[in-house]
C-alpha cells in the first residue's frame, strides 16, 4: 500500500496526530469480530449466533458509527493465517464507517510489526503497538495481555507465555508518565486483547499494573461465555475505566464509550460509574 491518505474526509492520521485533535469525535468499541470471509472456520462451535454473523453486524455498525467516527477495536479480528491471505477481511472492515483503531489479538495470526500493518491496512485503520503514540491529543498503545493464572482456563501454555506478557504490559506501564510530558497528552488508552481480570471478576497482576500506571481508559475483548460477560470489568474501578468489547457480549453491535475532544476523553456517565457487567445494545432494527 502507498501514501496513507484521507479517510471519511478527514486525514486519516488524524487518528494518531498529536497535532490534529480539533474536532470531537465519538469513540465505539467493537473487538472480536471473527471475520473468516476467505477462510474455512466453522464459526458456530461458538454458538449459533455465530452463523453468518458478517452481515448482521455489518448492518448493525452501519446503523450506529458515522464516518467521523472512532472504533476501537482490540484484537481477533480475522481468522487470516498470513497477510497474504486477509484481503477480504480487511475489505468488509474497510467498507464499514468510520476510522479505526486496531491492536492484535490470540487468533491474528496474520498481524505483523506496526510498520508492516501501516502499509497493508486501508487508510482508515491505524494500527497501534507497543510503544505510545499519539491519539487525538491523548495517547495509545496495546499489548496482547494474556489469560490469568487465576482463570479457569489457565493452562500449561498460558502459563509459559505468562511471564513474557506480564513484563510486556509492565514496560508499556513504566513509561506512561514519560510518554505522557513527551507527548504532551491529555490521556492515555490501552487497548488489551485478554481481559485484565480474570474469568471470575477478580483482580490479577496484569490489572494491578494498569491501574498503578495512571492509564485513563482501558479496552479488552477475548470473553465469550456469559458468565465471564458477567464478572467482567465495565466503569471505573481503581482508577480506571474498563470497558468490555467482545462482539457477542455487545450483540455484535459497536459500544459508544463516550466522545474525544481536543485532547480530552469525555465517557458516557454509565462509564464513570463502579465497574460491572456490559450494557448489551439492542439488535439493530429493534
Amino acid at each position: 500500500m502507498t501514501k496513507r491518505s484521507r479517510c471519511g474526509g478527514v486525514d486519516s492520521d488524524a487518528v494518531t496526530g498529536a497535532a490534529c485533535y480539533w474536532a470531537a469525535m465519538r469513540v465505539f468499541l467493537l473487538s472480536d469480530l471473527h471475520l473468516a470471509l476467505a477462510n474455512n472456520v466453522r464459526l458456530t462451535m461458538f454458538g449459533d449466533h455465530w452463523r453468518a454473523h458478517e452481515a448482521p453486524m455489518a448492518a448493525a455498525w452501519d446503523a450506529t458509527v458515522g464516518p467521523e467516527d472512532l472504533v476501537l477495536i482490540p484484537g481477533d479480528i480475522s481468522w487470516a493465517r498470513a497477510a497474504t491471505s486477509v484481503g477480504p477481511d480487511i475489505e468488509w472492515l474497510a467498507a464499514r464507517p468510520g476510522r479505526k483503531l486496531l491492536s492484535p489479538g490470540n487468533h491474528d495470526r496474520w498481524w505483523r510489526s506496526r510498520d508492516r500493518m501501516r502499509q497493508i491496512l486501508p487508510d482508515c485503520c491505524t494500527p497501534t503497538g507497543t510503544k505510545w503514540q499519539p491519539f487525538h491529543g491523548g495517547m495509545v498503545a496495546s499489548a496482547i495481555g494474556m489469560t490469568a493464572p487465576t482463570d479457569r482456563f489457565f493452562g500449561d501454555r498460558e502459563k509459559k507465555k505468562w511471564p513474557r506478557r506480564l513484563a510486556e504490559v509492565q514496560r508499556l506501564c513504566r513509561r506512561v508518565a514519560e510518554a505522557r510530558r513527551e507527548l504532551k497528552s491529555g490521556f492515555a488508552l490501552l487497548m488489551v486483547h485478554y481481559p485484565p481480570c480474570d474469568g471470575f471478576g477478580n483482580a490479577t497482576e496484569i490489572s494491578d499494573v494498569i491501574a498503578g500506571a495512571g492509564i485513563d481508559l482501558c479496552v479488552y475483548g477475548h470473553f465469550h461465555r456469559p458468565e465471564e460477560w458477567q464478572a467482567s470489568w465495565n466503569g471505573l474501578r481503581d482508577g480506571v475505566t474498563w470497558a468490555l468489547g467482545s462482539a457477542d457480549a455487545l450483540n455484535f453491535t459497536p459500544r459508544c464509550l463516550g466522545t474525544v475532544e481536543a485532547g480530552r476523553l469525555l465517557l458516557h456517565q454509565g462509564m464513570t460509574q463502579p465497574a460491572g457487567p456490559p450494557q448489551v445494545q439492542e439488535e439493530a432494527g429493534e
